[in-house]
C-alpha cells in the first residue's frame, strides 16, 4: 500500500494498493476473453504506457461495437 498527499494544498492523504497478478491459466468469462497485453515493454516505458492503453481501448471498442 502506498500513501501519498492528495494534492499540493491538501492536508489529506490517499492510499493506493498496488498489486501484480499473474494468471497460471487462460481465463474466459462469458463473452469476455482474457486478452494478453504486455505493459512491460520498452515502447510503453518511453511513451508512458500510451501504446498499451491505445490497444486496450481499441479492443474494448471492438467488443462494444461487435467488430
Amino acid at each position: 500500500m502506498t500513501d501519498s498527499p492528495a494534492g499540493i494544498y491538501s492536508e489529506s492523504e490517499l492510499s493506493l494498493t498496488v498489486t501484480l497478478a499473474v494468471r497460471n491459466r487462460h481465463i474466459v468469462f462469458g463473452d469476455f476473453p482474457d486478452v494478453p497485453l504486455n505493459y512491460m515493454t520498452e515502447e510503453n516505458l518511453h511513451n508512458k504506457g500510451k501504446p498499451f492503453l491505445d490497444r486496450l481501448l481499441e479492443i474494448a471498442a471492438e467488443k462494444i461495437l461487435g467488430n
